[in-house]
């Protein structure tokens, strides 16, 4: 019994791990962890750390605090230490490239006016229309904003590195089926619903019920769905808008308006659908919740909320944790022996297919075809997995036959289809390379859970002995040279003491009678392997 005294799901655990899908979510005092488990393999993670919590969906009132008109952006201060970067195509009305951005939708169905101007402002932005003489084309930042300006935005993507938060004017309120977009009219059906009449029905009930003024995208969860349940849908978020209105007038930027909704809640309106096979959750009070929250909104679905009372880890008895281990490795093992290599940098990954230990028989193209399509759908599952985006660049081993590389390029598009997030793939070069891009909404798996090695400093190599011998060496002849100081202190790693005593040993004694100096190899085990000190000092 919970709390509040309603019974739990009869919890069918062993009968869950062989199901297709199945979302976990690990909620503990520190952290909460999602995985999507299909068929017993990890599909998809996401962790969100209570420390440090992501601010994509937020909503801000944020104030201009730079404009560069050389990038077309503007820099603006919403109140949490690195300002958030404003494109002018984030401002600027162009529902093809918000739509790009958007990648629920694919079509405009009626002519839409362009956004309107929010109250409450100091001063707001102007919407640009078209033949507005007051407006030069193309629209540049400085037509659209100015320093100083207060403006309500939306970040879109979480702050990477040295890049700080990306925003867009165009305000997105997602639901259960719907995407409510308060300041475009615009109806979109998601391009992965393609019944012709399904699409049909489910524009006219959107028509019937866009709010004036506003827009709607219809998403791939609401195909099936009533129109009661798009009432409820729409209801919920232009009241939600409206709050967020009325909090925006009466705050001061920089301030938060909206804050989105946390991961759990997340994954019950993104990720939970028909198609998975059960929601299992090991916390009693966010079980309560979210069986509450799916009553309401997905009522089909509430028989398919689980909760974890088995006192072993729910990660532990889905074997998730060794799995999530194994997406942090840089080498990724095939089961025919060849492997995959996976590399990120701030903006690119590359990924390098290798045959290993396979050999295959006799015929080496035919080896080279197995090994690529293995590689080609482990590498789809890692990109999803890891949360990998940006631009990502990836080496097949070479094939000869242009029909083998369709094969592969296939193979890999395969991989792909159950990808939520926006992706495009370039045809695969004559030397076998695919180039793809994959939006990035947050930091990679790998970027999130490690950190750069304190010892090699995340250049992932150090010097060798013999590179780090043959360079003391070079600065002790730099030292005797200049110093008029009799005695020659360097105190070096113990592994290198070692080198310089055993393999150095004569060229120290001739340094030494060359310049007539005492010279010392010292061991320090607190010195980092390629650090030294030298020490001069009279006799």
């Amino acid at each position: 019994m919970t709390k509040t005294g309603k019974k739990f799901s009869s919890y069918p655990f062993q009968k869950l791990k062989a199901k297709n899908k199945v979302l976990l979510v690990n909620v503990e005092n520190y952290e909460t962890r999602m995985a999507l488990m299909n068929k017993g393999k990890l599909s998809e993670f996401i962790i969100e750390r209570n420390a440090d919590r992501g601010i994509i969906g937020n909503i801000y009132k944020g104030r201009v605090d730079r404009i560069v008109p050389g990038i077309g952006a503007a820099f603006v201060d919403i109140g949490v230490g690195k300002n958030c970067f404003l494109y002018v195509s984030d401002i600027y009305y162009d529902i093809k490239a918000y739509e790009s951005w958007l990648s629920d939708s694919d079509e405009s169905v009626d002519a839409p006016p362009l956004p309107a101007s929010i109250s409450g402002y100091d001063e707001v932005i102007p919407p640009p229309k078209n033949g507005d003489k007051e407006i030069r084309y193309p629209v540049t930042i400085e037509d659209l904003l100015k320093e100083g300006q207060d403006v309500l935005i939306q970040i879109v993507k979480e702050p990477l590195g040295k890049k700080g938060a990306r925003a867009t004017t165009h305000i997105t309120l997602p639901g259960r089926f719907l995407v409510l977009m308060p300041t475009i009219r615009h109806i979109g059906i998601s391009r992965k619903i393609q019944n012709g009449k399904e699409r049909d029905r489910l524009r006219g009930m959107a028509r019937k019920l866009v709010p004036e003024d506003m827009g709607i995208i219809v998403r791939t969860a609401a195909e099936g769905a009533t129109e009661e349940e798009f009432k409820r849908d729409c209801l919920f978020l232009t009241n939600l808008w409206r709050k967020i209105q009325k909090r925006a007038e009466t705050s001061h930027a920089p301030s938060l308006i909206h804050n989105d909704l946390g991961l759990t809640f997340r994954v019950v309106r993104d990720m939970f659908n028909e198609t998975v096979d059960g929601l299992v959750i090991d916390s009693e009070e966010e079980y309560e919740k979210i069986y509450e929250l799916v009553s309401n909104i997905s009522p089909e679905l509430k028989n398919r909320v689980y909760y974890h009372d088995i006192a072993d880890a729910i990660f532990d008895i889905y074997d998730v944790e060794s799995q999530i281990d194994r997406h942090l490795q840089r080498k990724i093992w095939l089961k025919s022996g060849g492997h995959i290599y996976i590399d990120e940098a701030e903006a690119l990954v590359a990924i390098d297919v290798n045959t290993g230990k396979f050999t295959g028989g006799l015929d080496i193209e035919q080896t080279l075809v197995k090994t690529n399509i293995e590689a080609a759908k482990e590498i789809g599952h890692q990109i999803r997995a890891r949360g990998l985006g940006g631009l990502l660049v990836i080496d097949f081993i070479d094939m000869k036959g242009r029909s083998n590389q369709r094969k592969v390029y296939d193979a890999f598009l395969d991989s792909l289809k159950d990808d939520r997030e926006r992706y495009t793939v370039l045809e695969m070069t004559e030397v076998g390379l695919i180039q793809m891009t994959r939006r990035r909404v947050r930091p990679s798996l790998l970027k999130t859970m490690t950190q750069p090695c304190p010892y090699c400093e995340g250049n992932g190599v150090i010097l060798s002995p013999d590179t780090m011998a043959i360079k003391v060496l070079r600065e002790l002849k730099k030292v005797c040279r200049m110093t008029s100081k009799a005695k020659v202190m360097i105190k070096v790693h113990p592994d290198l003491q070692k080198v310089l005593n055993d393999e150095m040993e004569s060229e120290l004694l001739k340094l030494g009678e060359k310049y007539r100096k005492t010279i010392s190899i010292l061991p320090d085990p607190k010195l980092h392997f390629e650090k030294y000190n030298i020490e001069l000092q009279d006799i």
